[in-house]
């Protein structure tokens, strides 16, 4: 549950949903709509029978949040779920099988192609919408999401605080300066409201430890910490991915700076260590036989790329970081810097090894003496369960739980 360690400071305007939303295309309004069917059914007698919203920031793209998403849906069957902006095309295929309202949002095929340029207006987008007809609203959200307004109990779900207010040299050095200037021009009202969406919310949850820090610093809210589960599991389809050798790392990333695919490559290279890139490659990565990018894969052919290399590598700067649990639940090791929410999921000498630097040599050392061999897949195995969709479904129920339960005892705070 929520305690705050802060005075509530700032009063908070009524919500109001001004325009109509679509539904895939077919004019539902997210604010008002309701889902088809049955309500969510969870094993949690605090909501079961009763109607689960889920609000994400944006369905545009394969992540770990949106694999959080999927993984909500589950465990919450029978749930809304509400967007600013999906795009089928670009997002998991899982989520076309799913009703998909979003807010109503001008331009939308232009943020369906890139969302990054409608980062200044989804914050007002989701403060007038209210999500009516709901008994719980739970918001997945790193910016937007938890500003939305209700009545129910309202239950976040928070990977980080917006970085473009509370991490800016971080946030700055991950963005092109146009969008980094639009946002740092609305800096102090962004933070205004953010702050209120956040005072608005019955319960906090974060994704690590890392993560609840920084929601006590940026808001005053002691968050309970419930980690995300591994998105792809070890069972399933597998197809062979060709043209990789047989023993190699892999590195699971998009095409970010802050991935440092360019640092990993450089780091194999050096190291004479065959490493397998899936995702984006490195703005100007130099061509190396120890390095082989495939570029974007299904999750039958990501699933095949776990089960047959020999260890993970993760060099990111992650507030969670799901490929080492994701390796984990294939019985890989992993060898990760030693930074973030990797702190929480690699156990030095039982599922894996850390990195103290991202300088390529010292990355290329560590790589050298890397050995995978050397760690009993049964016993990682064991380890990755605490992170299974399971896991996950079971905590963030009772959390839900218990947020009804308090909602019921002091109502919930005026909402943005």
């Amino acid at each position: 549950m929520v305690t705050r360690s802060a005075n509530r400071d700032g009063s908070a305007s009524s919500a109001r949903q001004d325009g109509s939303a679509s539904h895939n295309g077919g004019g539902r309004s997210a604010a008002s709509a309701r889902q088809d069917g049955p309500g969510a059914q969870v094993p949690m007698a605090g909501v079961r029978g009763q109607q689960v919203v889920v609000v994400h920031d944006y369905l545009t793209q394969r992540g770990g949040a949106e694999r959080v998403v999927l993984a909500m849906l589950d465990a919450f069957p029978g749930c809304r779920l509400v967007t600013s902006v999906y795009n089928p095309a670009t997002t998991f295929p899982e989520l076309r099988a799913r009703k998909v309202e979003t807010l109503p949002l001008r331009s939308r095929r232009v943020l369906q192609r890139d969302h990054r340029l409608g980062l200044p207006l989804y914050g007002g987008a989701f403060r007038r919408a209210r999500m009516t007809g709901a008994d719980v609203v739970l918001c997945s959200s790193s910016g937007f999401a938890h500003l939305v307004g209700t009545d129910a109990p309202k239950v976040v779900y928070c990977y980080n605080p917006p970085r473009w207010l509370y991490q800016e040299g971080e946030y700055r050095s991950r963005r092109c300066g146009v969008e980094w200037a639009a946002l740092r021009a609305l800096g102090a009202r962004l933070r205004r409201d953010d702050l209120a969406g956040a005072r608005s919310a019955t319960a906090y949850l974060a994704v690590s430890q890392v993560v609840a820090g920084r929601i006590r610093c940026a808001y005053g809210i002691d968050a309970t910490v419930v980690h995300p589960p591994y998105g792809l599991g070890p069972d399933g389809p597998v197809t062979p991915v060709d043209g990789v050798p047989k023993r190699f790392l892999l590195l699971v990333a998009r095409g970010r700076r802050y991935k440092n695919v360019g640092v990993a490559a450089a780091a194999a290279a050096r190291a004479r260590r065959p490493l397998v890139v899936v995702g984006g490659a490195a703005a100007g990565q130099a061509a190396s036989p120890y390095v082989v990018a495939v570029g974007s894969v299904d999750e039958a052919r990501l699933r095949w790329l776990y089960r047959h290399c020999s260890g993970v590598l993760a060099l990111a700067h992650e507030d969670f970081g799901l490929t080492p649990v994701e390796g984990h639940a294939a019985g890989k090791p992993t060898l990760a810097l030693r930074h973030g929410g990797y702190l929480e999921t690699v156990e030095d000498g039982r599922n894996g090894a850390f990195i103290d630097s991202l300088q390529v040599d010292a990355v290329a050392a560590a790589m050298a003496r890397f050995e995978p061999d050397a760690y009993d897949p049964a016993t990682i195995v064991a380890g990755a369960e605490r992170f299974s969709p399971a896991r996950f479904a079971e905590r963030l129920a009772a959390a839900v739980t218990g947020a009804v339960t308090a909602a019921a005892v002091a109502p919930n705070p005026a909402c943005p």
